[in-house]
């Protein structure tokens, strides 16, 4: 009995050792399958699965898995970032109205990728951080980008918080479009509200300030974009109303604002007597920022203002000597334009373009100190000035009272002001003239009379040359561009 249980023991000792061995072989097959196709797309990496010499095939297996792994998380990723972008791209189509061609486009894809529900009324609103450029020499790049995800995350928590459906998205470097489900009685003053909450919040924690321009509500998707241009259109009057507030297209919609080509003469003034040294440009300049804000100019009117101003002041400045002329290229036109640039509110443009202007007359004044016979020819302007309706003024005249050649006085004349005498002879009187036509009452002869000219046809004339309407028609609409500031 001892034998056969020994013998019965060790048969079955044997059989377990090959079950073992054929179970093994059947399972390791589909490995050994795995790892051989692997490895002939790895052979460039075989040096790092080895291990002591021999390549360590389940080191291999665990490499190749981490690499499956890092691929999918990888394409996750990257589909992530595309769905957000196709959302900017879809926001920015939508807002200029090439998408959807019909609201079934728009559904078919609303859901997959969390796209607002367009068959309800909707609000555009557009959020400007204020001061753009010192915005962006404050804070470095990676900053600017944290700041800019917090700014648009605040505004979608806080519209959370009210069960506010918002889309929202950068349209520009500086500008967050907002697009609000409108479905309250009254939805402009409901999403002013959160708005405004959300500028609040800004000012308080992130240490800048923002402009909220919003939009009339629409009723359907195809007019979205009016709404759009109407939001973008309320920012334009942050020159005028200033920053870090609630603009809404309806308060600056509903008045004619003026016309930005009633300023030119002004401009053209100012620039004149800025060549010529006159200390009224100060005077002018005020009352040219007088009258833009009297007049609620939007930020695009105040910019052509703002370049006719430097395209006079160049005209000008181009009629003198070569000196002049360079100190304005090189001082005076960057100056006025970093002003340009770096002002938001018409405050801050009154305050920088003054203080430019300011340093560039001084800077001529100087100029104009150190040249041979500044002084004499100063004296000579001034005296014009003074006579001009002295009808017998001329360089014979002048040259008498002054002791100078009149050739001489002519060649002076002509270096300092960058004007002959005759041409700066008229425009002294006809700027005499216009001031006397829009001020007073006189009839044109008494004013031909006190701007130096005998004969009312010829300053009718001249007058007309130069203005391009005779002096009734021109006090006619000085009298209604003053009812108009009266107003």
């Amino acid at each position: 009995m001892y034998n056969v249980w020994f013998i019965v023991g060790l048969l079955m000792c044997m059989a377990g050792v090959a079950w073992i061995v054929f179970v093994t072989r059947r399972n390791y097959k589909p490995i050994e399958a795995i790892v051989s196709r692997i490895s002939k797309y790895s052979q460039t990496k075989t040096s790092v699965l080895l291990h002591g010499g021999k390549q360590d095939e389940f080191a291999f297996i665990e490499s190749a898995l981490e690499s499956l792994l890092e691929q999918a998380s990888s394409f996750q990723q990257q589909h992530r970032e595309d769905l957000l972008l196709r959302k900017a791209y879809l926001f920015q189509q939508l807002m200029e109205g090439q998408y959807p061609s019909h609201l079934e486009q728009w559904n078919e894809q609303r859901e997959a990728m969390g796209l607002p529900d367009l068959s309800q009324p909707q609000i555009v609103n557009v959020i400007e951080i204020d001061k753009y450029p010192l915005f962006c020499e404050q804070y470095p790049q990676q900053d600017q980008y944290l700041i800019k995800f917090a700014l648009k995350s605040v505004v979608q928590e806080i519209a959370a918080g009210q069960e506010t459906m918002l889309w929202t998205e950068w349209i520009s470097a500086s500008k967050l479009g907002v697009l609000a489900a409108a479905e309250d009685q009254d939805p402009n003053r409901h999403v002013a509200t959160l708005l405004e909450q959300a500028r609040q919040w800004v000012e308080e924690h992130l240490k800048l300030t923002i402009t909220v321009g919003i939009g009339e509500k629409v009723e359907r998707y195809t007019v979205i974009p009016e709404s759009y241009e109407q939001a973008r259109a309320a920012l334009k009057y942050k020159m005028i109303l200033g920053d870090n507030r609630i603009i809404h297209y309806a308060e600056v919609s509903g008045e004619d604002r003026g016309n930005a080509f009633d300023f030119l003469n002004l401009i053209r003034s100012m620039a004149q007597s800025f060549r010529l040294v006159n200390k009224d440009w100060q005077e002018k300049y005020s009352t040219l920022i007088h009258n833009i804000e009297q007049n609620m100019l939007d930020r695009d009117g105040v910019v052509n203002l703002a370049d006719y101003m430097m395209y006079s002041l160049g005209r000008e400045m181009s009629c003198m000597a070569k000196e002049f002329q360079e100190l304005w290229l090189t001082e005076g036109q960057p100056a006025l334009r970093n002003a340009l640039q770096s002002s938001d509110t018409l405050e801050e443009l009154e305050q920088e373009l003054g203080e430019a202007l300011s340093a560039l007359y001084d800077s001529i004044l100087a100029l104009m100190e150190g040249r041979n016979h500044a002084d004499t020819i100063q004296k000579v302007r001034l005296f014009m000035e003074q006579n001009s309706s002295n009808p017998d003024l001329s360089l014979n005249y002048l040259s008498e009272r002054f002791g100078m050649n009149w050739k001489t006085l002519s060649k002076l004349f002509r270096e300092e002001t960058g004007q002959k005498f005759v041409d700066y002879l008229i425009e002294l009187r006809m700027t005499h003239a216009r001031r006397l036509l829009e001020e007073t009452l006189l009839p044109v002869q008494d004013i031909a009379t006190e701007v130096g000219y005998s004969n009312a046809i010829s300053f009718g004339r001249m007058f007309k040359k130069l203005m391009g309407m005779s002096p009734g028609d021109y006090r006619e609409q000085a009298a209604i561009k003053q009812q108009k500031f009266g107003n």
